[in-house]
């Protein structure tokens, strides 16, 4: 069985805010939770709390939240933005896999408009610039 164990916030305690719903929706997914209560909420101390960890035999973080985050970052794909132009071609999308359904500022002629994407210009999706978009869908 997996095991979740939910730390409450300082000056917190195992019954307060959403922890005892997050615990219920834990253990709907098969997980041993709990909640234990830390000592001092109202004036914590981080030794007494990795005291308490480990009596209660819960590992302790070994690198603090924000170095944890920080790893947690790094390790997503970094944001590449390409400059491209609107694929609207008057009446249809360039490609023509899409027909317009509404008037675009530019009439039936292509879109002039440039903008920063993060699709890449190889991608298949049809790719509008603000003004040619919201035409379409608001």
């Amino acid at each position: 069985m997996r095991r979740a164990v939910i730390v409450h916030c300082w000056e917190g305690y195992p019954e307060y805010c959403w922890y005892p719903w997050l615990k219920n929706e834990l253990g709907k997914k098969g997980f041993d939770v709990s909640v234990p209560a830390f000592p001092d909420t109202d004036n914590p101390k981080q030794d007494k709390w990795v005291e308490f960890l480990k009596k209660e035999g819960i590992p302790a973080p070994r690198t603090c939240i924000d170095c944890r985050h920080e790893a947690r970052i790094s390790q997503r794909n970094k944001a590449i933005f390409y400059s491209r132009r609107c694929v609207c071609g008057g009446q249809t999308s360039e490609n023509e896999m899409y027909k317009n359904t509404a008037a675009h500022f530019h009439g039936s002629s292509s879109c002039p408009n440039e903008f920063e994407t993060s699709y890449a210009p190889k991608r298949p999706e049809i790719v509008y610039c603000e003004a040619c978009y919201n035409a379409e869908v608001v």
